[in-house]
């Protein structure tokens, strides 16, 4: 594949672009209130708990979501969530009052699930939308829309919440980006290949019985696979779950900033997923990313550091968004790396199941973060949150590592070392 062809191809530009507008109408609603209700209450916890009804619903995505998106027609599959998202999204016009905070937390779980369920069936349409090449190429690019949407959506939402209209005008944005998607995916054109990637002997079912067992034997037969969903889990749990209520927070407690502060830092934030996807890419395209043992580490290793730099560096704005935007370069890359191998190594028969699971649980752990971060910040401030953040993480991924190192150590066939050994695992 020559070198700007990941630029050339409709497939990618249509795919790339339907993300990004329907992650973006997905965080735009979720992060505005959230960010409403913080400026006007000062209560951390009650920001977090809008964060977590957005997570918690991928539960419900296991049971229902994901066997579905594995036998439907993908193209069709997303068009019919995006047009059932827009729908939903418009009830939340209804909600705005102050006393109908529970139904506008069930509108945005409405919302979520829906959400959720699009991320399985963005991973069964890459088998669907391109070959084995380019989804290796593609699938870093594509997927960075996740991190760019959220980004976007928070800059966007702190610069509706200055006017007084503000909800109403972000509901229909909200409304038209899913419009947008829509007609969007409909322009894809499916390629059709026989190299549909690694095949599966497992047999499916489409009870959740089937699901969890189906992706249970995935992890126990390929190692890569099982290694990729952990670190995903792990690096978004301690880092997405604590950053997206600290980055409501911080510039108010420590520079005196509120909505401006919040945009500024989104903004940040929007540019550090577009250059890590990039950086990540780049490097991939050149071979410089063989070794994935040494990608994931020296990716997650950088990402620690420079969070712990932005908890010290309290007394600049400038020189904490740089710190931050590092930090969030490298969180891209370590995600990214993890979602490459997951689709690189997962049987397409059970691709989007095993996104399901992955996203369930990694949800719930940044919902359980996220709610232990808003604790910690009203207690004892931000700074102290993110030492502990990087702590855990340091700790949880050190176990990790401990294990794989006494799993090594057992004997193996001679095949799957050399299996492994040519993969760089």
């Amino acid at each position: 594949m020559k070198r700007f062809a990941v630029y050339r191809n409709g497939n990618f530009w249509l795919t790339w672009s339907a993300m990004l507008a329907s992650r973006f109408g997905s965080a735009l609603l979720t992060l505005a209130f959230a960010a409403q209700v913080y400026f006007e209450r000062g209560d951390a916890v009650r920001t977090a708990s809008i964060l977590v009804v957005n997570w918690i619903v991928t539960f419900l995505v296991v049971f229902a979501g994901a066997p579905q998106a594995d036998r439907a027609d993908a193209r069709r599959f997303l068009i019919r969530l995006d047009l059932a998202a827009a729908g939903v999204t418009t009830l939340f016009v209804f909600c705005l009052a102050p006393s109908r905070f529970p139904l506008a937390l069930l509108v945005l779980g409405l919302q979520s699930f829906l959400s959720r369920i699009m991320l399985a069936a963005r991973m069964r349409a890459m088998f669907q939308f391109f070959d084995r090449e380019q989804r290796d190429l593609f699938t870093p690019v594509i997927n960075s829309g996740y991190y760019l949407a959220l980004g976007l959506a928070g800059v966007t939402g702190m610069m509706f919440l200055e006017e007084k209209t503000a909800m109403t005008w972000i509901v229909a944005v909200d409304v038209a980006t899913f419009l947008l998607s829509a007609i969007l995916i409909a322009l894809v054109r499916p390629v059709v290949t026989e190299d549909a990637g690694p095949g599966s002997t497992v047999p499916l079912r489409r009870d959740l019985h089937g699901t969890l067992t189906a992706v249970r034997e995935t992890l126990r037969g390929i190692p890569q696979v099982a290694e990729a969903v952990f670190y995903i889990i792990v690096v978004a749990a301690f880092f997405q779950g604590t950053f997206q209520v600290l980055i409501i927070s911080l510039p108010q407690q420590w520079f005196g900033l509120q909505h401006k502060g919040a945009a500024a830092y989104y903004t940040v934030f929007s540019l550090g997923t577009v250059a890590g996807s990039m950086i990540y890419q780049h490097l991939k395209r050149r071979q410089r990313l063989a070794n994935e043992r040494a990608t994931t580490t020296s990716t997650g290793l950088a990402a620690s550091m420079l969070y712990l730099a932005v908890a010290f560096s309290t007394n600049n704005v400038v020189i904490n968004a740089i710190f931050f935007l590092a930090m969030i370069v490298f969180f891209e890359m370590a995600w990214t790396h993890q979602l490459a191998r997951i689709v690189r190594y997962t049987p397409e028969e059970v691709v989007a199941r095993v996104t399901a699971v992955q996203n369930a649980v990694g949800y719930s752990c940044m919902a359980l973060l996220a709610l232990a971060a808003g604790a910690l910040i009203d207690h004892v401030g931000e700074a102290p949150t993110i030492v502990l953040t990087v702590g855990c993480f340091a700790l949880v991924c050190g176990v990790w590592e401990l294990c794989h190192r006494r799993r090594s150590r057992k004997p193996v066939s001679k095949e799957l070392s050399a299996t492994q050994t040519t993969e760089g695992v």
